[in-house]
């Protein structure tokens, strides 16, 4: 019910002014109090520093995902009065619409990066169809000048743990179990994942959740029709509107007509705007721990909510806290788990595809990683020196 965390003694932010304790705690109070901040800390009762070193936290119940809560984006702790200033080994140094540079901090507390500053030049190839930028996924990433890029050649390669999924809004209540069971078998079994018009090894059928979660096979009477009519609401990323295009003709053939709907946010905006739409589909990135992130998903995503009847919303919460105060991290990861088995099993959520990520170099450039949100981590990145004309 204690959590003590302590600092270095030397942490400075990026404008160079010493980072305090008392900032700090500054900063975790108002992510306490914080719409999307707030679910990840529901159990802490009180935050304080009881040495100028050293964050203290007091729990109303056990809470064993705590330090992966405090590394999720919604807790990033910046400076408590100036939000774009934080103690990471890159500093924000421009952050223009047409490109951002980012510079090392000088005062990082940990080893330097080798690079002195790094610029992302945005420069967006919109489908013909569109004008949204929003909706482009960066699965395919080159890097380096303009007049290298015809030498640039894949680097790394990794693919994506999270995934794009379908989730039925029970709530709504027009798709019984069975009727969902039979949508996800016809998807299933007709290959319209593996046949969808997107370019080759970007996407990848999901065949588990996560290594050893499998995805059930469903099998159900052919005498189970699907409803007449249903509404799919959908957002970014781009690769999706295949889906839908896909769905709209195999639910066709099966008597009922599909219709679509597009939302341009990158998140689920409210519970209402869920209400609207009998099936959902998006996409849920997961990160380096990906149970914490899949338990975080549970508690933070509006989805949930917005899809569960109330019963089950209440269920759901129950499961989340009696799985958060076990001790043992396989405990934890079984118990959630067997959560997410159900909730598959009942045809609620299904992920769909995974992503496969690319980064593409030139030979010069060197040490480029992907982290697991598919995006990349220059800390360990370096580039020999030019060569005399």
């Amino acid at each position: 019910l204690r959590w003590q965390f302590f600092l270095r003694s030397q942490l400075r932010w990026h404008n160079g002014e010493a980072l305090t304790g008392q900032q700090l705690l500054q900063t975790l109070n108002a992510l306490q109090h914080h719409p999307r901040s707030q679910p990840l800390l529901s159990s802490v009762a009180t935050i304080s520093l009881p040495h100028a070193l050293c964050i203290q936290f007091e729990l109303q119940m056990p809470d064993y995902w705590l330090a992966h809560r405090l590394a999720e984006l919604p807790c990033l702790m910046t400076h408590p009065e100036l939000p774009t200033l934080g103690a990471g080994p890159f500093k924000l140094a421009l952050n223009e619409p047409h490109m951002v540079r980012l510079e090392q901090h000088p005062y990082y507390h940990l080893q330097h990066p080798y690079l002195e500053s790094i610029e992302y030049w945005i420069t967006p190839e919109l489908p013909t169809h569109s004008t949204d930028t929003s909706c482009l996924h960066p699965v395919r990433i080159t890097i380096g000048q303009q007049e290298e890029l015809a030498l640039a050649r894949p680097v790394q390669r990794s693919m994506s743990q999270g995934w794009c999924y379908l989730a039925i809004n029970q709530r709504r209540g027009v798709l019984s179990e069975a009727q969902g069971q039979k949508l996800l078998m016809l998807i299933q079994r007709s290959g319209l994942l593996a046949s969808l018009p997107i370019q080759q090894g970007v996407i990848i059928p999901s065949h588990e959740m996560l290594p050893g979660w499998a995805i059930p096979e469903h099998d159900v009477l052919q005498d189970v029709e699907l409803p007449p009519q249903l509404t799919l609401l959908y957002h970014p990323p781009i690769e999706l509107e295949s889906v839908t295009q896909a769905l709209q003709q195999l639910l066709a053939d099966h008597g009922c007509q599909l219709e679509i709907r597009y939302y341009s946010g990158k998140r689920w905006q409210s519970t209402e705007q869920i209400a609207q739409a009998d099936l959902l589909l998006a996409d849920n990135l997961i990160g380096e721990a990906p149970e914490a992130t899949l338990e975080s998903w549970l508690r933070r995503d509006l989805l949930w909510q917005g899809i569960l009847r109330e019963e089950d919303w209440q269920h759901q919460q129950r499961t989340l806290q009696q799985i958060q105060q076990c001790p043992a991290p396989q405990q934890r990861f079984s118990q959630l788990k067997a959560y997410y088995q159900q909730l598959m099993g009942a045809a609620i959520l299904t992920p769909l595809f995974n992503y496969q990520y690319q980064v593409s170099a030139p030979p010069r450039i060197h040490g480029v990683m992907l982290t697991a949100y598919g995006w990349f981590d220059f800390c360990q990145a370096w580039l020999p020196p030019p060569l005399d004309d």
